[in-house]
């Protein structure tokens, strides 16, 4: 059997990595240690499937938001410079004010705790990215709008390529070149 692991500095024990992500970087660890190639490489394409088929809040990114205010522009959109999480506010508030939503739900405030996801666009929001606090905002639509393939790539792909990488594995089965001409 296999011993214990001690895990720390990875993204599998940040509290911004959704938790079943968490779950399946720590899954990878023995098959760094004492496994194959084609086996890790089997368990990424196992994990994007079941990662297409959670719902948004399993595979949002956890962030704290703290300087609102001042990266939201005249227009009440993301200025430049705004950093990723504080985007993803800036675009849920003017979302839920947009789509009169406010009583439903609470609009995202200095130091509120939030999840976001990635988005494609372009989209109705004019965004990359939106977040929640609370509650999942069912009546925005974002369903077919959020990124799950650039989300999986982003938190699980390349987290799990920091250990990857170094040891010469590939996080995708690609053919191997034929050198023999």
């Amino acid at each position: 059997g296999v011993g214990k692991l001690k895990i720390m500095g990875v993204d599998a024990k940040k509290s911004a990595t959704p938790e079943t992500l968490r779950d399946w970087m720590k899954d990878c660890f023995p098959v760094f240690l004492f496994g194959e190639e084609d086996e890790y490489q089997r368990k990424i394409v196992e994990y994007r499937e079941k990662h297409g088929k959670l719902d948004p809040t399993s595979i949002a990114v956890n962030s704290s938001v703290n300087i609102i205010s001042r990266y939201t522009d005249a227009s009440g959109r993301p200025g430049k410079g705004a950093p990723m999480n504080t985007r993803a506010a800036i675009t849920y508030n003017r979302a839920i004010r947009s789509h009169d939503l406010t009583e439903r739900y609470m609009g995202i405030t200095e130091g509120d705790k939030i999840k976001f996801v990635l988005l494609k666009t372009p989209n109705k929001f004019a965004s990359n990215v939106i977040g929640w606090n609370d509650d999942y905002p069912k009546e925005l639509g974002l369903d077919g709008v959020i990124d799950y393939s650039a989300m999986f790539e982003k938190t699980f792909v390349k987290p799990m390529m920091t250990i990857s990488t170094p040891i010469g594995w590939e996080a995708v089965n690609r053919p191997k070149m034929d050198d023999t001409w």
